[in-house]
């Protein structure tokens, strides 16, 4: 055998065994994940004590409760597709934001009350509403950091 044929082969179990250790790799990645759930439905794990969340294997708390989820009004602003969560140290409230009036809303930062079973504050937020055009939708994107106020029953919106 030449030095040129040792060589090649050298280079060719070195391709193969670099294969082969991607393949493993992304079989040992994609195995057995339990944070994966069937058609991207979160699973609730058993133990869940708080009234108004649903605890998800992942370790993510999601707000289950009906009041606070229903569609809310500020203005000329419905908030819809509401979701509370907690996940890693903070507490995250998502809605979309759409203007039903007839004229521009100009940005302005509104109170957030969260609140509990007895309408008692949680926790107190000050965001700010983005311009929005009569008829368009914007995202409402809160972000409570270190708190776990998931928990809620409900929130209310107004002026600061």
């Amino acid at each position: 055998m030449t030095g040129k044929e040792k060589k090649g082969i050298l280079i060719l179990v070195g391709v193969v065994l670099i294969a082969l250790l991607v393949v493993v790799l992304v079989t040992k990645g994609s195995g057995d994940k339990t944070k994966e759930t069937q058609g991207n439905i979160l699973k609730p794990t058993e133990n869940n004590t708080e009234k108004y969340a649903t605890n998800i294997e992942d370790g993510t708390k999601i707000n289950n409760s009906t009041e606070f989820n229903k569609t809310k009004r500020y203005n000329n602003i419905e908030f819809t597709n509401i979701q509370f969560t907690y996940e890693e140290g903070r507490s995250v409230l998502l809605a979309d934001m759409k203007n039903i009036g007839s004229i521009k809303h100009n940005a302005e930062i509104v109170k957030i009350t969260i609140l509990d079973e007895n309408n008692q504050a949680i926790d107190v937020l000050s965001p700010v509403i983005k311009d929005i055009e009569p008829g368009a939708t914007e995202q409402l994107n809160v972000i409570i950091s270190g708190k776990d106020a998931v928990n809620a029953k409900d929130f209310k919106i107004e002026a600061k």
